[in-house]
């Protein structure tokens, strides 16, 4: 996902966890403000996953180095993949848990 798809899909589990919410950080103009930590908590959590899982497989000195570089493209898809979604997760409970300001 881009930045700006996860940044739509936290405002929209706003929008629907808690509407009301939503109304007046939108109304005050607070809405931005109050989701833009969490969609940089989630960036920065995916580009660190990112970074460290390039690093475990391709390192050759690492045990979890992988030789064969179509397996080593698939397995960095699917760690990538899987840091995304924890990420996009955590995001996801953190905007439902949040209350009015």
């Amino acid at each position: 996902m881009t930045p700006n798809q996860i940044k739509s899909t936290l405002d929209q589990v706003l929008l629907n966890s808690n509407p009301s919410l939503h109304a007046s950080l939108k109304a005050k103009n607070q809405l931005e403000q109050t989701l833009q930590p969490i969609l940089g908590q989630a960036l920065t959590s995916i580009e660190e996953a990112r970074n460290e899982a390039i690093a475990s497989v391709t390192q050759a000195k690492l045990p979890t180095y992988i030789e064969n570089p179509m397996e080593r493209v698939q397995t960095l898809n699917s760690l990538c993949k899987a840091a995304e979604d924890v990420a996009l997760a955590q995001a996801i409970e953190e905007v439902t848990e949040l209350e009015a300001v």
